[in-house]
């Protein structure tokens, strides 16, 4: 299927939001696009990488996650794909500036 810059890129971040943790690789099969097509796409059209976008999507599902208080920290970090709630935490204080028990208070 031939995508636009604009297309291809709203299916990246569609994919993100139902795995947030997929690799660029899987990404780029599940759209047959080349993987440079998708990183050029990115940075043409939302000034970020792929990383970045996964980054993000990863930040958006565990900020939902935290608002569930059945669900240890420990239990996000593996849902997210972590091997390490210290990864995890790790992760989110770069990027927010607070572990995620500090953001859940």
């Amino acid at each position: 299927m031939a995508y636009n810059k604009a297309e291809m890129v709203r299916a990246v971040e569609l994919l993100l939001t139902i795995s947030p943790r997929s690799p660029l690789d899987d990404v780029a099969r599940k759209l047959r696009v080349e993987r440079h097509t998708i990183s050029r796409s990115l940075r043409e059209l939302k000034r970020t990488t792929f990383r970045g976008l996964q980054t993000q999507a990863v930040l958006t599902e565990a900020m939902i996650l935290l608002r569930k208080p059945n669900l240890s920290v420990k239990e996000i970090a593996s849902v997210l794909g972590y091997d390490s709630p210290r990864a995890f935490s790790s992760m989110f204080k770069k990027h927010l500036g607070k572990t995620p028990t500090q953001m859940r208070q």
